[in-house]
């Protein structure tokens, strides 16, 4: 963890499942959507779903200081090997895999908000949420 702990998939597991969001510092995507991913992590908290940023290929003093900006208090799993991401097949960034409360792979793609916010509620079994946007029409 950034924090100096060691962490595994049951330290991180909620009783419902665990929310896995793969980003990199040096990924300008990643970075954007920092805010978005610890805003995600929080809510799926609440809902007993536990949740962490792994941030891939980079060491911990080198990282620090992003997410204490960009995502205060985040959980942060350091995957300076890679190990994580080969595990889920992680080969960009931004990233996320859902996993259900016995630890199956339940959806996994890159990483934008609704998608990710969405896959968490289908594993639970709940309705995905719309678009605030009406698509356009083609004409």
């Amino acid at each position: 963890m950034l924090d100096g702990t060691e962490a595994t998939l049951d330290s991180l597991r909620g009783r419902r499942g665990l929310l896995l969001l793969f980003a990199r510092t040096s990924c300008p995507f990643s970075v954007a959507e920092m805010p978005n991913m610890k805003g995600l992590a929080d809510a799926c908290r609440d809902i007993e779903v536990g949740a962490a940023i792994v941030n891939q290929f980079e060491a911990a003093d080198a990282i620090r200081s992003t997410y204490e900006e960009k995502a205060p208090g985040a959980r942060v799993v350091c995957d300076e090997s890679g190990e994580i991401s080969r595990l889920y097949g992680v080969d960009a960034v931004p990233y996320f895999v859902v996993l259900d409360g016995k630890g199956r792979v339940a959806q996994h793609r890159s990483f934008t908000l609704p998608a990710a916010s969405n896959a968490v509620r289908a594993m639970l079994g709940l309705e995905a949420r719309r678009s605030r946007f009406a698509p356009a029409q083609g004409g």
